[in-house]
Parts: C-alpha cells; structure tokens; sequence
C-alpha cells in the first residue's frame, strides 16, 4: 500500500478486523471443544455453530443500515470495544460449564460479527484510492484466512494438556484464555483508532429503506459493476 493508503488508516483497519476474526474462532472452536468433551456432547459443536451463523442471516442487513448512517470509523470504534463484553460473558460461560450460556455467548459473538461485516468491507474504497482496491481488498481476504487459522491453532495453545508442559502450567484454561483474548482485543481497539475519521455515507438512510427490494434492485443495477457478480 501506498503512503496515502497507510495514512487513511488502512493498516489499522486491516490488523482491526484480523484481531475480531482471531477472538471469534478463538472462542467457537474452543466452546466446540469443551461442549463435545462434556455428557451428552455429540450434537453440541454443531448447535453452536449454528448459534453463531444465525445472526449472520438474521443481522447483516442492519449492519449495512448502520455502516450508511454511522461514521463507519466510530461504528467499528464501538463495535470493537463491545468485544471486553463479549469475552466476560465467554470467560464466565467456560469457567460455569454453562452450555446454555456459551449459546448466549457465541450468539452475541456472532450477531457482533455480522453486524461488523458489511462495514469491513464498505470501508476499504474510502481508505484507499481505486487502483489499489483490488490489492487492498485481497489483503483483507489473505489476513481474514489467516486470523481464522490462529484462532483454531489458539483453542489448542489453551489445551490443559498442552499447558501442563508450558511457562503457563499453573494457570487455568480460562485464566489464559483471558490474558490472550483480552491482549487481542485490545491491539484490535488502538488499530481501529488509526482509520482516519470518515464522514457518514448516508445519514439520512432509514429502516424501512433496507426492505424496499424494488429501490434495491433498481440500484444494483446502476451499479453495473456489482450486478453481473451478484
């Protein structure tokens, strides 16, 4: 990226949303885990991961809604500082071995990841010009698949039979998950001070305009570029 990119904050950006994907699949795969060693565990992971898809279908068009009318720099400002909640209620859920509320748990994990999707990717042709779009965006992909990877590769770091051999074998899976969950969410909130204040899309914007499919499509397909791919 080029100087300009760097000093709208497009590498804020990038490590921002990288850190939210790392602490999501920190916690599903380690919810997963725990959920299929307790009794009864079989079709846990499964309901789990449906728990947090559903806010996926359900939210990301309010997340579009609120990427408009929001200064989207401020909409992930508050995004990512929800994500201290989040962990709390995560934290507490394993320590429990509450299933019921690792469902509350990664249910809001999910309902902050959709509502945060449509901005990660609205934000990126205000953050950088149009002969770096494409390069920007496939960085943005490249880090996404990596955070996913990292946060697998963490559920087993906090293995208590992998911390018995470590620096960390007197502490507990949940302190340790904490420590790091918490570390990365808050290299995930100094990032996302770096995107350079933005003004709002469309402050004018309504609800009832997100359901209006005929205005919906009357306008994808002025936008010639997107029709075709959707």
């Amino acid at each position: 990226m080029d100087d300009i990119a760097n000093k709208r904050g497009f590498s804020g950006h990038l490590i921002s949303q990288a850190c939210g994907a790392v602490n999501d699949n920190f916690f599903r795969n380690t919810f997963a885990f725990v959920a299929a060693a307790s009794v009864g565990g079989a079709q846990k992971p499964a309901l789990l991961g449906l728990v947090f898809m559903l806010p996926m279908v359900l939210l990301q068009p309010l997340g579009g809604f609120f990427a408009d009318r929001i200064p989207m720099h401020r909409y992930i400002r508050f995004l990512r500082g929800s994500e201290f909640i989040l962990i709390l209620i995560g934290i507490l859920a394993l320590y429990l071995s509450n299933f019921p509320l690792m469902l509350v748990s990664i249910f809001l994990l999910g309902a902050q990841s959709a509502l945060y999707a449509p901005a990660k990717y609205a934000i990126v042709p205000q953050l950088v010009d149009d002969h770096h779009l494409e390069r920007a965006n496939g960085q943005l992909q490249a880090l996404t698949t990596v955070a996913i990877i990292s946060g697998t590769v963490l559920t087993a770091v906090v293995d208590p039979l992998n911390l018995q051999h470590s620096l960390f074998s007197n502490w507990s899976m949940h302190g340790i998950m904490a420590l790091i969950a918490v570390l990365i969410a808050i290299l995930g909130i100094v990032s996302c001070y770096r995107i350079t204040p933005l003004p709002a899309q469309n402050a004018k914007i309504t609800l009832a305009s997100m359901w209006n499919l005929k205005e919906n499509v009357r306008m994808l397909r002025h936008g010639y570029r997107l029709f075709p791919i959707i």
